[in-house]
């Protein structure tokens, strides 16, 4: 995850609960999600070509109220993402799992 935009980290796990500046002068901001889901996302996305048929069939699955994403549900993460001065990723801390 390091080097990825903050707009891109933003687009993949929704608003952040907080953010601030740290005392060098870049953002940090936490976010807190499902392990294994996005909220900003209502299906996964394919991450080569070849997935894309699958990511389509968990799609119908999920609005046919089937969807095996459900059952993968995995723990509530609380993580502080640290950005450097232009605004990508430095490093990521998990602040929680419940």
């Amino acid at each position: 995850m390091p080097g990825v935009t903050r707009a891109a980290v933003i687009d993949e796990l929704g608003t952040p609960v907080s953010t601030t500046t740290s005392r060098a002068g870049t953002t940090v901001d936490i976010f807190t999600f499902v392990q294994g889901t996005a909220e900003s996302k209502k299906a996964p996305r394919p991450v080569e070509p070849e997935q894309a048929e699958a990511t389509e069939v968990l799609a119908l699955l999920d609005q046919s109220g089937k969807s095996p994403t459900k059952l993968l549900t995995g723990k509530k993460l609380t993580v502080q993402v640290n950005y450097d001065a232009e605004e990508r990723v430095r490093d990521t801390v998990l602040l929680r799992m419940e």
